[in-house]
C-alpha cells in the first residue's frame, strides 16, 4: 500500500488517491485462490469517493492470470492499484455496480460446496 495522489511510481495492489493524507488499508481477508485458480482479493481502504466523502469501503477485484489483470465481480476490468475512488479504471469498490452482489454469490456457493468463509 502507498499513499499517493495519481498513478504510483510503484507497484500498489490497492490505494487511495488522496494528497497529504492518512492512508490505510486493513483486512482481515485479504488475498484467496479458489479451486479453479482464481484470485480474489477483497480489502478495506480508507478513501475519499463522489463529492470528497471519506469512506471505509471495502474493494474487491478478482484475477484469472496470478494477478496480472483485474475485474470488478460484473467482469468489468480494473487497473492496479484498486481504489474506492470513483477514477476510472480503478473503482474497485465492492458496493459500486453489482459487485456486492457478485461477491456475496461467490461467498454463499463457497459456503454451500462446506467451505469457511470469513
Amino acid at each position: 500500500m502507498n499513499p499517493h495522489y495519481g498513478p504510483a511510481t510503484i507497484p500498489v495492489l490497492v490505494g487511495a488517491w488522496q494528497p497529504g493524507a492518512y492512508n490505510f488499508n486493513r483486512s482481515s481477508w485479504g488475498i484467496r485462490f479458489d479451486r479453479t485458480g482464481r484470485m480474489h482479493v477483497q480489502m478495506g481502504i480508507w478513501g475519499p469517493t463522489e463529492g470528497g466523502r471519506l469512506t471505509d469501503g471495502p474493494v474487491y477485484a478478482y484475477s484469472d492470470d496470478q494477478g496480472e489483470s483485474f475485474h470488478r465481480a460484473d467482469g468489468t476490468p480494473l487497473r492496479l492499484p484498486l481504489t474506492v475512488n470513483p477514477i476510472p479504471g480503478h473503482h474497485a469498490d465492492m458496493n459500486f455496480h453489482s459487485t456486492r452482489q457478485w461477491f456475496n454469490l461467490w461467498t454463499s456457493l463457497v459456503r454451500h460446496a462446506g467451505h469457511p468463509t470469513p
